[in-house]
């Protein structure tokens, strides 16, 4: 009898632990496949993935503790390598999961950081005011080789916190290694704090990693897919994962996480309308023309704000296309203000210099 119940409880246990397995595995789509590809690919194609290859790079260079992490730069033989392993994804065709993350979720890295940095500066020198409004050259040697070398331009200026002092959002066409950016902005005189402008909440990303075996080196990625109020930090997340080996051949490992729903391969893409504005003159003695493109029939607000955070004009305008509004800013006093135009979904700000 005792027998008996031995090896009743030995099944239950059994069972339990075959069920257990069973939902873990009901997580985990394993079906290991592997296939020839190629790691080449056309430039438009390689275009697309070039700021994840930046970007994977770049984190790369950080979690190895790199030597190069001092480079603003971003080496070119680590995008190289990481731009191979992409494109062997995106050329094994053959693979379903290549066209759930290539195709169906359009799946890139996460951009952070991203290519702006803030800076907070102090309008005590000729150098910073000709930095704020986008003279080059300002005059400073340090912030003259950073503007040419990096083609960094000011693309917002805000009132700071401080009498006379602005927060300036510069922004850099390719992504660059933002950490050593902003130590070199630090150094710049009347610059009295620079961080990396970080962008809201989370998202789809890629993640890259190399492996060091007794055979060789072969690399992974893992493509990652998120929903699920994504501002605050997704809530639902799915995986999958791909070995690339040196011979540019793949190897797809499965998928994990949250179940996907059938309805998320349906996924509406929004472009929001970009407002560009143009002064001129700039410096002005006396009338101020502004032109906006991209925009109409959207109502504005319009403020002109001094360097002590004063409004001391403010205007609320409906514009048509190609319109153009003048001010007259006669009985401004000599210094520098801000220029802050507020659309119904961005803010856009311009320094304006009064002679």
């Amino acid at each position: 009898m005792k027998k008996l119940v031995l090896i009743i409880n030995t099944l239950n246990s059994m069972t339990k632990t075959i069920l257990t397995l069973f939902f873990l595995f009901s997580l985990l789509e394993v079906q290991a496949q592997t296939v020839i590809s190629s790691c080449s690919a056309t430039d438009s194609i390689q275009e697309l993935y070039k700021e994840d290859a930046a970007l994977l790079a770049l984190k790369w260079l950080y979690d190895t503790k790199s030597s190069d992490t001092i480079s603003i730069a971003i080496p070119q033989a680590e995008k190289d390598t990481i731009m191979k392993s992409l494109m062997a994804v995106y050329n094994a065709t053959s693979l379903a999961a290549r066209d759930t993350v290539i195709e169906i979720f359009n799946i890139h890295a996460w951009p952070s950081p991203s290519k702006s940095i803030i800076a907070d500066v102090m309008d005590t020198n000729t150098s910073i005011t000709y930095f704020l409004n986008n003279t080059y050259p300002t005059g400073n040697a340090i912030l003259d080789t950073l503007i040419n070398t990096y083609k960094l331009t000011v693309t917002s200026v805000n009132i700071g916190f401080m009498p006379y002092t602005f927060i300036a959002e510069l922004s850099f066409p390719t992504m660059l290694n933002s950490y050593a950016l902003v130590d070199s902005i630090s150094l710049v005189p009347g610059v009295s704090m620079a961080e990396i402008n970080y962008p809201y909440g989370d998202g789809n990303t890629i993640s890259f990693f190399e492996y060091l075996t007794g055979s060789g080196t072969f690399h992974k990625l893992i493509y990652s897919y998120g929903w699920g109020d994504c501002l605050s930090g997704c809530i639902n997340r799915r995986s999958w994962e791909f070995n690339i080996y040196p011979d540019c051949s793949v190897e797809y490992l499965g998928s994990y996480g949250s179940l996907l729903d059938s309805t998320l391969a349906s996924i509406s893409k929004y472009h929001n309308n970009e407002i560009f504005i143009n002064v001129y003159p700039n410096p002005v003695s006396a009338n101020l023309s502004m032109a906006l493109n991209g925009i109409s029939n959207q109502p504005l607000e319009i403020r002109f704000i001094d360097a002590i955070g004063n409004t001391v004009l403010s205007d609320h305008k409906t514009l048509q296309n190609d319109e153009i509004l003048n001010y007259s800013l006669k009985s401004f006093k000599s210094g520098i203000y801000s220029l802050n135009i507020t659309s119904q979904n961005q803010i856009l700000s311009k320094i304006i210099i009064k002679e």
